[in-house]
């Protein structure tokens, strides 16, 4: 998997280790990250990019390792999972994890905003704004609908 995430950024994902490159015109090796386990999604924005990974804490199923475009070391973070989620995106402050019919927001800092179910199934959430807002859009089979978190 290799992927410009914007401009000046590439992100290559291998077997083992997740790579980001920096340049525009020709890309060099910004850091290599190392995994122990089967890489079993990415997500990414156009500053974030997420490696779903099994789990190294017996009570959780996931482990989310974030890396950031400009950090000086790429590694911002581990967050831990307990759903199967079906997506996941980014915002300047926290990400979101969601399915069908549930949804986890975190901050970067570790703090749960939201844990809790939709009303309706959901199908896709898109965030409205820079994600300050906490402010969404949800789509499901049967409607579009706006949705805030309080």
């Amino acid at each position: 998997y290799i992927e410009f995430i914007n401009d000046d950024t590439a992100v290559a994902v291998g077997d083992d280790r997740v790579l980001m490159y920096s340049g525009e015109q020709k890309p060099i090796l910004k850091s290599n990250h190392m995994v122990d386990s089967q890489i079993q999604a990415v997500y990414h924005n156009t500053e974030y990019v997420g490696v779903l990974l099994p789990s190294d804490v017996p009570e959780k199923q996931y482990k989310l390792m974030v890396l950031k475009k400009n950090k000086e070391d790429d590694k911002f973070g581990d967050f831990y999972l307990n759903d199967n989620y079906n997506d996941l995106f980014f915002t300047e402050d926290y990400f979101v994890a969601y399915n069908n019919t549930d949804c986890m927001i975190q901050s970067y800092r570790g703090a749960t905003k939201f844990d809790g179910n939709f009303l309706n199934s959901a199908d896709l959430l898109i965030p409205i704004g820079n994600g300050k807002s906490y402010k969404y859009i949800l789509v499901s089979r049967d409607s579009i609908s706006t949705i805030q978190l309080k």
